[in-house]
């Protein structure tokens, strides 16, 4: 309910909560760790089911606060940077009406892969790669000096 991708305010699309309006909130958990970016949130039709403002929180202690218009469309909410977490809560904190406050949520960005350790050759240390980690801004990689049929293995789970 309000994250199956649909932003149509009708049974089953939106989330709603039972007339709590004010802290009524969802979570997001995700099964692994997600580089989170972006959101996308749309009030409900029904200006008196619309939540004014939101805190968003993540599972390493980033609450972020936003407005939202008091109107049923979408809004983009861009995340001050990227932020690694395995869950995303967003909680109503003021309202345009109380009857049965709700959203719909899109949360946009990439799954992190647990990284197992590269080895470049085998008297090199082995290096981790995060989710942000990419072969060409790797300080370590990129000190490397490769020949010509050198090879490295990357891991992932």
């Amino acid at each position: 309910m309000g994250l199956n991708g649909e932003m149509t305010d009708s049974p089953f699309n939106f989330w709603s909560s039972n007339g709590e309006g004010v802290q009524a909130w969802i979570k997001v958990a995700f099964k692994s760790t997600v580089q989170v970016s972006t959101l996308e949130v749309k009030n409900r039709e029904n200006p008196g089911e619309r939540a004014k403002k939101i805190l968003v929180e993540t599972d390493d202690g980033s609450a972020i606060p936003f407005e939202l218009p008091n109107t049923a469309t979408v809004k983009v909410l861009e995340l001050p940077e990227p932020i690694q977490t395995r869950s995303v809560k967003v909680t109503i904190t003021e309202v345009y009406g109380t009857i049965n406050n709700g959203l719909a949520l899109k949360v946009w960005g990439i799954a992190c892969m647990d990284m197992k350790p590269i080895s470049y050759r085998e008297q090199e240390t082995k290096l981790s790669l995060g989710c942000d980690t990419t072969l060409t801004n790797n300080e370590k990689i990129a000190k490397m000096q490769f020949v010509t049929g050198d090879e490295f293995l990357v891991k992932c789970n």
